[in-house]
């Protein structure tokens, strides 16, 4: 065997390891490029990592202060729903007394209208007292001289009117009162007054007659006969076979001024003009009653 072929096998097998070794580099180098660009991708990757749960972290913080200001809204809307109920509770007392105030109000009120029409209106009969006779004279004296017409007043009294009392009690005498009252009214305008003055005695204030005198006066002298017609009419009492004509019959002795306006305080014009019809009132009385007289002031 020649030099040559020994070393055949010796020199194949060192190209084979030098085959080897350049492979075994390039791998080494294929890996250690792989691991390069996994380390790079790694740290890429634990970068994101990083923001991403920094981002988890604050979103979770954000979601925790959400919450507790959820629940803080939440308390808010629990204090809120139980003031308003406590609200409306109040309200509630609030109305009740407002009720009670106003029913209180009206009831006062009721009672100040039965006071003012008790201060002005006759118990029994409901008309004019004497309080408001006045007021409603005094408010004539100011048409008259606003108007320049006549006005005139008629004093009433009643004849026999004590004997009546007497002999059928006072329930009767009351009840004629009433209708004598109702009668008087009756027979006169809506916008003149009738008034009760005292007991058997009443008034009666005729407004704007007329600015002549003449028509002033005839125009009084029909409503005082009708009037006077009208009081002597019998008066019947009682029902079915309680009925009964009062007897003696009532009549009115009735004395009559017809004025203008007086210059003066309405105090003493008021007394001149009721002191002339008491006059005249009893000169018809004096006379027989059931009748009137009549006279001018102005």
């Amino acid at each position: 065997m020649s030099s040559e072929q020994l070393f055949d096998p010796i020199l194949a097998a060192t190209e084979e390891l030098e085959r080897s070794a350049i492979n075994i580099r390039q791998i080494h180098g294929a890996l250690k490029s792989l691991t390069a660009e996994n380390l790079k991708s790694l740290e890429t990757n634990s970068q994101r990592i990083q923001e991403a749960t920094a981002q988890l972290k604050l979103s979770h913080e954000q979601k925790t202060a959400d919450f507790a200001a959820y629940e803080a809204a939440m308390l808010e809307i629990e204090a809120g729903k139980q003031l308003l109920d406590e609200n409306k509770k109040l309200l509630g007392v609030a109305e009740e007394k407002l009720k009670s105030s106003a029913d209180s109000l009206y009831q006062s009120g009721l009672l100040l209208a039965v006071a003012n029409s008790q201060a002005l209106l006759d118990h029994l009969t409901k008309l004019p007292n004497r309080r408001l006779f006045i007021d409603r004279f005094n408010q004539t004296i100011l048409a008259g001289h606003r108007n320049k017409t006549y006005s005139s007043l008629l004093f009433l009294d009643l004849d026999k009117f004590k004997l009546i009392n007497d002999q059928y009690g006072h329930e009767i005498g009351d009840l004629l009162l009433i209708e004598i009252a109702e009668r008087l009214t009756r027979a006169v305008r809506d916008t003149d007054t009738v008034a009760r003055y005292g007991g058997d005695e009443f008034v009666i204030i005729i407004s704007n007659l007329n600015i002549d005198q003449k028509a002033a006066v005839a125009r009084t002298e029909l409503i005082v006969e009708k009037v006077r017609k009208s009081i002597a009419m019998p008066v019947t009492m009682g029902t079915g076979d309680d009925e009964f004509v009062l007897d003696p019959q009532c009549t009115a002795s009735i004395g009559v001024t017809v004025f203008l306006y007086e210059v003066g305080d309405p105090k003493s014009v008021l007394e001149n003009i009721i002191s002339l019809s008491d006059k005249a009132m009893y000169q018809a009385k004096q006379a027989g009653g059931n009748q009137s007289r009549l006279g001018v002031c102005g």
